[in-house]
């Protein structure tokens, strides 16, 4: 997998203070739960990962810390800001984790061999999926939101979510995270990307000068991929993304996009347009 080719090394300041502040925000909601002493001692287990209503009404990163044996917390920041606080107990003779907050509830199984994924969801009155990977020892797992729209089929829509485990960062350029996962959503369906793929190298001239990518990555403020072909349900999607915080472009011309455009997809005969948060 492309997690396990490069080296790790140290997130860049931009997500670590993003991933720092959900953290402080975990352990203020922590403060009335009560932590059994007497169960054995464990490792802080930290996930982290992609939440959404099937509509994209709720939307955002979720990231969950294991308390103990038994007690769990998660912290949802959405996309416009605001976030959901939910807290979880583990079921008896279980590893099945019920979570519930002012606004509803979800369940993860959290079997060694289970995909970390929802097993129930209710939130606002609304389905949804919910996808987490466990952060290594070091932290470092970051999340892009975003979404795609087909340009000539506006109700072709849905959530692109761009995922980095364990800051994985281009040897070349240190402070850019490698992308090793994205997650679609369409119509109440959730696809993630061919995990088995490998990092696809670029040059980027736009707004680098020149810079020598080995695959999709981003520094916080730069969000770069060029001819790059994600594997959806055995269907190759292309996808071009050179996004700063106040102007995306063109790869090929490089002129600026259009406002709330910050790269293109194709697949299947369709093609769109992508945004990210």
């Amino acid at each position: 997998m492309k997690k396990l080719i490069l080296l790790f090394t140290i997130t860049v300041a931009f997500y670590s203070c993003e991933i720092e502040n959900m953290q402080q925000e975990i352990s203020s909601n922590t403060e009335e739960i009560t932590i059994d002493k007497t169960q054995e001692i464990i490792d802080v287990n930290r996930y982290f990962g992609i939440f959404s209503t099937y509509d994209s009404h709720l939307h955002g990163e979720i990231r969950i810390e294991q308390l103990d044996n038994s007690h769990f917390v998660a912290i949802v920041k959405l996309v416009n800001s605001k976030t959901l606080n939910f807290r979880g107990l583990k079921k008896k003779d279980s590893n099945l984790v019920e979570f519930h907050g002012e606004k509803g509830f979800f369940s993860i199984d959290f079997s060694e061999n289970s995909d970390k994924s929802a097993t129930s969801f209710l939130v606002d009155d609304k389905e949804g999926y919910i996808k987490i990977y466990k952060e290594p020892s070091f932290g470092g797992g970051n999340v892009i939101t975003g979404t795609y729209i087909d340009s000539d089929d506006p109700s072709f829509t849905g959530n692109w979510d761009m995922l980095s485990f364990g800051a994985i960062s281009d040897p070349n350029y240190p402070n850019f995270i490698l992308i090793d996962q994205i997650i679609i959503s369409h119509l109440g369906t959730v696809s993630y990307e061919n995990e088995s793929a490998e990092y696809q190298s670029f040059t980027e001239t736009c707004v680098t000068g020149g810079y020598s990518f080995i695959g999709a990555a981003s520094d916080g403020t730069l969000t770069v991929g060029l001819n790059q072909t994600a594997i959806f349900n055995g269907v190759a999607t292309t996808w071009n993304m050179i996004r700063l915080p106040t102007e995306s472009y063109d790869p090929l011309t490089c002129m600026p996009l259009g406002s709330f455009i910050n790269g293109t997809w194709s697949r299947n005969g369709r093609s769109g347009t992508l945004s990210r948060f």
